[in-house]
């Protein structure tokens, strides 16, 4: 009579050559898959990624370090409106601007003492690159960590001059520009 249960293969030859083709497909097609991941990526040409920029000041005192990081990514083969889209917008300073020491030059050139600080056109194309490469699928988490090279200093003297204050020439002589 025959049996409802059939016995399970012996483990010597034939249940390990069986096993071992069916891990070989399972391991190929998956390959095969991961390996069609990337040609899937490439073939979608056509999302655009957008990209909010935000800064603080008025658009004209911001437009400069907006372009920079626009003209970082071009570098890196973005085209804005194809690629990628910056949508543009802007807040006016809600706060006056006091005569004292900032780090950012803009503060300076609008009636600020001194400033001393990063370079922030040189950090808006670096941005640009880590925008990239987020873009590319690089995880922000595994990115370095990149501090400024760049530093400027900016000194007022029409600021001085109104506040009374004497600026001593060996700072001026270190000053990378100085408002007259």
């Amino acid at each position: 009579m025959p049996s409802l249960v059939t016995p399970s293969p012996p483990r010597g030859g034939e249940g390990r050559v069986r096993g071992l083709s069916t891990r070989r497909a399972f391991l190929s097609t998956v390959s095969l898959g991961l390996f069609a991941v990337p040609l899937t990526a490439k073939a979608q040409t056509g999302k655009v990624w957008r990209i909010g920029y935000l800064d603080q000041g008025s658009a004209a005192r911001n437009r400069p370090y907006l372009e920079a990081f626009q003209q970082g990514l071009r570098d890196l083969g973005w085209v804005e409106g194809k690629s990628i889209a910056i949508p543009k917008s802007s807040r006016a300073p809600s706060r006056r601007w006091l005569p004292a020491m900032y780090g950012i030059r803009e503060y300076a050139e609008a009636g600020g003492l001194m400033a001393y600080g990063a370079n922030l056109r040189d950090m808006n194309r670096v941005g640009a690159s880590f925008v990239d490469k987020i873009l590319r699928g690089a995880k922000p988490a595994d990115l370095p960590v990149e501090q400024p090279t760049k530093f400027e200093l900016l000194i007022n003297l029409k600021t001085a001059k109104a506040l009374g204050l004497a600026i001593p020439q060996s700072l001026l002589l270190r000053a990378d520009e100085v408002i007259r």
